[in-house]
């Protein structure tokens, strides 16, 4: 999910993701590799995370990559939607992990606990890159439905600006 128009992932949100990316399925038949699992302790003050809003996104902007799958990355933008939204002047990384779940879920994932110590709210980061391409395909589409749905219903606002027609008088 995009940072920029996602409000809040819910309990029920994120295990319905657990439950369509085959991720429990693959840890009951122990088809999981756990790679890395880290306490951090590395501070991101405000300005430091803020970019110019060209770079946020592109090659080169990534704050952290995984370091065993250089296509998993977090970029300065969703930095910059932690603090925003938690009013936070800075985050602390506490927690690195990344896994591979195998079989049906072919899934690279890389999950990063931020800590705001202004407010003591702590985020979840969490990095998927689909490696089996038919639920990558399916992925797409049901973001893009639920991004839609989520625009006609109003939950969030369409950056679309509307067509209107100009009456010749």
């Amino acid at each position: 999910f995009d940072c920029h128009d996602f409000t809040k992932v819910t309990v029920l949100m994120y295990y319905l993701l657990v439950i369509y990316s085959f991720t429990g399925i693959s840890t009951l038949l122990k088809q999981t590799k756990f790679l890395e699992g880290r306490e951090e302790n590395e501070e991101i003050q405000f300005q430091n995370a803020f970019k110019n809003k060209e770079d946020q996104g592109k090659a080169g902007d990534a704050k952290y990559m995984s370091e065993h799958n250089n296509s998993l990355q977090v970029h300065s933008s969703v930095l910059n939607y932690i603090m925003e939204k938690s009013g936070s002047k800075s985050i602390r990384l506490k927690r690195r992990f990344e896994y591979e779940f195998g079989g049906i879920a072919k899934l690279s994932v890389m999950m990063l606990h931020f800590y705001s110590p202004d407010t003591g709210l702590l985020h979840l980061v969490e990095v998927y890159q689909f490696r089996n391409s038919v639920l990558r395909n399916v992925a797409r589409i049901l973001v893009s439905l639920w991004h839609r749905a989520r625009v006609r219903l109003h939950l969030i606002p369409n950056k679309q600006k509307p067509i209107t027609r100009e009456k010749n008088v």
